[in-house]
């Protein structure tokens, strides 16, 4: 019979403990955000021009930048995920951004590159937004809390249009 060492004991408690902890806060994570309400707003009575908006459901936090043209939603950029998941050093948020100078200012940024692993599926729903110029969408599975962090913050910069 194997038998654990004292030593051992108080680190391998800990260890399990937090990793139920942080289970529970998962399941947490992912009720609430299932329980969310996504709408689309009239997108004809918004005006033209850029609009942002952030939705957070810890630990995920997404912003956008939603440009309205012509009473339609022209583009959604993704310009913050962060979903505070995951593995090993392998697994770490990497991200890399386009910053676009004007007169000694910066005029823009775009992010061109984000890597994580969790929740990252999310991040095809901007263009499916545009496509289908509706924010009731399915979740993409496996990334349930980010995919309604996205759309949450898309319906958030849209009705600071309206």
């Amino acid at each position: 019979m194997y038998r654990i060492k004292r030593k051992w004991m108080l680190p391998a408690g800990l260890l399990l403990l937090g990793a139920a902890a942080l289970a529970g806060l998962s399941w947490q994570a992912v009720r609430q955000a299932r329980a969310l309400e996504v709408e689309t707003p009239d997108l004809a009575r918004l005006e033209d021009g850029v609009y942002r908006g952030e939705w957070n459901i810890p630990p995920v936090t997404a912003g956008v930048e939603v440009t309205m043209e012509d009473g339609r939603i022209a583009a959604v950029q993704l310009v913050r995920h962060d979903h505070g998941l995951g593995g090993g050093a392998e697994s770490l948020p990497r991200a890399g951004v386009e910053v676009t100078m004007e007169d000694g200012r910066i005029a823009a940024v775009q992010l061109v590159r984000h890597d994580h692993g969790l929740g990252g599926g999310a991040e095809s729903l901007p263009r499916a937004v545009v496509e289908s110029q509706s924010l009731e969408l399915d979740a993409v599975s496996g990334a349930t809390v980010s995919s309604k962090c996205i759309l949450k913050a898309v319906e958030t910069a849209l009705r600071q249009g309206g």
